[in-house]
């Protein structure tokens, strides 16, 4: 039986040992660290079976790492218990050593160590150190490549060579199987601009968009608080065509996008933008819909906002579950969408979908901007118009028109129904401004004035208070029953008997 020999506490006075034959080390304190070394005669795979004298599968008591004859770092693993631990490939002839040191606690009890060697080709196999985009593995399309992470800090990056444009799709085999994110993916192009990212703990297929033939990187990463140093496994493919893929960067110069024909798309992080443009030959309703990787209605992840080609803005929608948005086009002309998180709270980089479809249509509906009186929408008597607010601040206005006094009426139907929250608040003004009528809802509703005059009456739709948005659509009918007009011809006087 092999026994380790102190000091053996620096790589300079490392213990030699015989591949495949096992030995037993003490750390003596927790401050202990005890070297080994052994030579390879070529390229290969080093394992160790580690007998550990805990049996703990949740602390680490021990940490074992494998390091190059510089000292620099391969791979380190923390254990509890035994295990055998895959150390990964080397490529050069040379003396490595592995280093053997506590985890987050402690033991003094008798370890048993055996370095195993198996000697082979590691092309399919990460070379650390690959910690940088110039230091890069190349990987072949279609060909997996086995890497781990040594360290919580550590970076795998690696490089493929595109042909043509096309969807990229990689394969990530991961050795966790979690809700928790272990790993994160980024895709970057040759100037190291970062085109997409993932987060996972289970093993994922994931789809990048190349936006030419060049270089592409891929960088795995242990993107938070969680980590494994387990093998992963990385497949990349690529595709070629028509991309159904975001193509970033399109922070500013929005992506193209063909009416009724989804788009993927990710936010890549907390203040990534994506911008989308459609071409509308026409006037008629631009319908949007998002199919959001979150399920949560009770917080918004995502806003999806609205703008013309002369920079109105026209809608916006928070969310954090799938949803249709409906927008008017009084005209064709190009119309932009943009893709955010709400708010610095949520954020979710998962991949969403969106769908925009322009589509000629008979239907009433509001046009943005119509927020003042100047810029109301007409609403002619006994015909409904559909609206929806965009924002906590946004409001409707429309304008009625009667030719003589009488009672007005206004029917709002609403997307709530609601008797114990208001949704929405409904106000009527006078053609000199004063105000008529108003009331807060949460169901449909009816408003009934006495019109004094004849002119330009002007309703106003708004959110009855920034806590309680809906951003669907309402319906907003007028009806008038005015008095009779006296004719022009008539002679004007006063009662009989005065």
């Amino acid at each position: 039986m092999l026994f380790e020999s102190e000091t053996n506490d620096t790589l300079a006075t490392a213990d030699a040992v015989s591949l495949g034959s096992a030995m037993n080390g003490q750390l003596s304190t927790s401050n202990d660290v005890d070297w080994y070394s052994f030579t390879a005669t070529g390229s290969g795979l080093v394992s160790v079976v580690f007998d550990a004298p805990t049996d703990d599968i949740y602390y680490t008591y021990f940490n074992v790492g494998l390091y190059n004859s510089s000292g620099g770092l391969l791979r380190t693993y923390g254990i509890g218990r035994d295990s055998t631990l895959n150390l990964g490939p080397i490529s050069v002839a040379e003396t490595y050593y592995v280093r053997v040191y506590d985890g987050y606690y402690y033991s003094n009890g008798q370890y048993a160590a055996t370095v195993n060697f198996t000697a082979g080709s590691v092309a399919n196999y990460e070379s650390e150190t690959n910690d940088t985009l110039a230091t890069a593995d190349a990987v072949s399309l279609g060909s997996a490549m086995n890497g781990s992470l040594s360290t919580s800090s550590d970076l795998d990056w690696y490089k493929l060579a595109v042909v043509g444009p096309g969807a990229i799709m990689v394969s990530l085999d991961v050795p966790t199987s979690s809700s928790y994110e272990y790993f994160g993916l980024s895709f970057y192009n040759s100037s190291g601009v970062l085109l997409g990212r993932y987060s996972t703990g289970s093993d994922k297929t994931f789809q990048f968009a190349a936006q030419q033939a060049g270089t592409y990187y891929l960088r795995l990463d242990a993107p938070g608080y969680y980590y494994s140093g387990s093998d992963y496994m990385l497949t990349a493919s690529a595709g070629s065509g028509a991309i159904d893929q975001e193509l970033e960067p399109n922070d500013d110069d929005a992506n193209a996008i063909a009416s009724g024909r989804e788009i993927r798309g990710q936010l890549s992080t907390e203040d990534d933008i994506d911008w989308f443009v459609l071409a509308a030959d026409g006037a008629g309703d631009l319908q949007i819909v998002f199919d959001a990787p979150t399920n949560i209605s009770t917080s918004d992840y995502f806003r999806i906002w609205v703008f013309d080609e002369a920079a109105n803005f026209l809608a916006s929608r928070s969310t954090g579950v799938d949803i249709n948005l409906y927008v008017g086009m009084p005209a064709g002309g190009n119309f932009y969408i943009a893709v955010t998180t709400d708010n610095s709270t949520f954020y979710s980089g998962g991949q969403y979908g969106l769908r925009a479809t322009t589509t000629r249509s008979n239907i009433n509906r509001e046009s943005e901007p119509n927020n003042d009186t100047t810029s109301a929408d007409s609403l002619a008597l006994n015909t409904a118009i559909l609206g929806q607010l965009s924002g906590a601040d946004d409001e409707d206005y429309y304008a009625l028109t009667i030719e003589s006094p009488g009672v007005l009426s206004l029917n709002f139907d609403g997307p709530t129904n609601s008797n114990y929250l208001n949704y929405f608040k409904v106000e009527v003004y006078s053609p000199t401004g004063a105000l008529l009528a108003s009331r807060s809802t949460g169901t449909d509703t009816s408003l009934e004035l006495k019109a004094a005059t004849s002119g330009r009456y002007i309703a106003v739709v708004s959110a009855a208070s920034a806590l309680s948005l809906n951003g669907e659509d309402y319906r907003l009918t007028a009806s008038a029953a005015l008095e009779d007009a006296i004719p022009e011809s008539a002679i004007k006087g006063t009662s009989a008997g005065e």
